[in-house]
């Protein structure tokens, strides 16, 4: 089968733990499933409230022009996405970590029963706390994918049945149900929800797979039964005005080990023109703006390398065979075993040098080590420091699209100096 397939650009540069989630050490077992109702609140997605500190856009601005207005320090925290405990509210050293490193995305953990409102008024805060340069809003993201990774519950929110039982929907409705989980998520202020599992499980791994199967994220047993329904939860979050990531590319359906607390997961099946990898593709083609690196190592494809960290991976397959130029999002790069013998700023730098754009770190405390050293290697290498300006631009026109950042998507100067080839990337 004939992988490579060449996305429309939506203008220079465009589109494009979190990941490998697992429930928490004490995941709170959701109770009978409901069923969503066809339609959803009426109520449009709401706006993300500006910080006092942040500079408004002007009206007809590019976002090229926004990009140069930021400093080094601010571009390079536009590449981050933070954990924040969903259930706490925002302290002293957590708004001290957002300004520090000027964050530009957060992801919430743990599971919440807060429901929307306390949960709204958690990422107003959020927001009040950020720095915003530029106008360029905070991104707030979740896993809510339903059964055991449902972040996000209490009043407000449907308690959603895990993938392999959303899987018996007909894609049409699954299609509803998704806008309809994602009008909730909207009202509650987040702006991204970090789904839908394209990882395949074959029907004989289900039983020891222990980040997909075990948790039943996965919509099926076969790639034709898994990419509709990933396409399906796409476009039912776009509708609801979510940003949207498939993951974990390129699958985690044939490992045996958890990432987030294993390590040495290794993958000795899947290889660069696997057909799971069409699961993928089917999101990609139905607008997911991420995909989200797995950290496991693929002995057919890269050996020895976390996929996170290979470009064989990121520049080679996706970028190149699949022809993907959205946002390239890792799995979690802080607090997952699996990358747990790197030094953290190293971590960060290896994926932002493999061809990644936004690093999820799932342990705010080792923030200021991993912004130090991608300063650090910008300051010292030109050509990393020019990936940055490319890597920010996917990132603030995903916001732009999504109404984080008022700037203008289509302006031919700004094609004229985003559309470039990606250089060499080390590492």
């Amino acid at each position: 089968m004939t992988l490579r397939r060449v996305l429309p650009v939506l203008t220079a540069l465009v589109l494009g733990f979190a990941g490998c989630t697992a429930p928490s050490a004490s995941p709170e077992t959701p109770g009978p499933t409901p069923s969503p109702s066809p339609t959803g609140p009426s109520s449009a997605t709401p706006t993300p409230s500006a910080s006092p500190s942040a500079t408004p856009v002007p009206e007809g601005e590019s976002c090229a022009v926004v990009i140069d207005r930021l400093t080094p320090e601010e571009q390079i925290g536009q590449l981050f996405m933070v954990g924040k405990t969903s259930t706490e509210p925002v302290t002293d050293d957590y708004r001290q970590t957002l300004t520090d490193a000027h964050i530009g995305n957060v992801v919430l953990l743990g599971n919440s029963r807060d429901g929307v409102i306390r949960t709204k008024e958690l990422n107003e805060a959020l927001r009040a706390a950020a720095v915003q340069p530029q106008g360029v809003g905070l991104f707030i993201a979740v896993d809510q994918e339903g059964g055991q990774v449902q972040r996000l519950q209490g009043p407000g929110f449907d308690t959603m049945p895990a993938a392999r039982v959303q899987a018996n929907r007909p894609v049409p409705e699954l299609e509803r149900s998704a806008h309809h989980w994602g009008q909730q998520l909207a009202l509650a202020g987040v702006d991204v929800n970090l789904t839908p599992v394209a990882d395949v499980v074959p029907a004989e791994r289900v039983a020891e797979n222990a980040p997909i199967g075990q948790l039943e994220r996965q919509y099926g047993e076969t790639v034709e039964d898994v990419s509709p329904r990933v396409a399906a939860m796409v476009r039912g979050m776009a509708e609801a005005g979510l940003a949207t990531s498939v993951k974990h590319f390129p699958g985690l359906g044939h490992v045996t080990g958890n990432t987030d607390f294993s390590g040495n997961v290794v993958d000795t099946s899947v290889g660069r023109d696997d057909p799971g990898l069409a699961a993928f593709i089917e999101g990609i083609n139905a607008g997911a703006d991420m995909v989200m690196i797995a950290t496991a190592s693929y002995d057919r494809i890269d050996p020895g390398v976390p996929a996170a960290f290979s470009p064989v991976v990121i520049d080679g397959m996706l970028r190149s065979d699949l022809g993907f130029d959205g946002v390239v999002i890792s799995d979690d790069l802080g607090a997952a075993q699996q990358v747990a013998d790197v030094p953290p700023g190293e971590r960060a730098v290896r994926f932002l040098a493999a061809g990644g754009d936004i690093v999820i770190n799932g342990d705010p405390l080792l923030q200021a080590e991993m912004t130090r050293a991608v300063e650090e290697r910008a300051a010292s290498d030109p050509a990393f420091a020019e990936e940055i300006r490319t890597k920010v631009t996917r990132v603030v026109v995903m916001k732009a699209k999504h109404g984080a950042v008022n700037c203008q998507l289509e302006q031919p100067d700004q094609a004229e100096q985003t559309d470039q080839p990606e250089g060499d990337q080390p590492g």
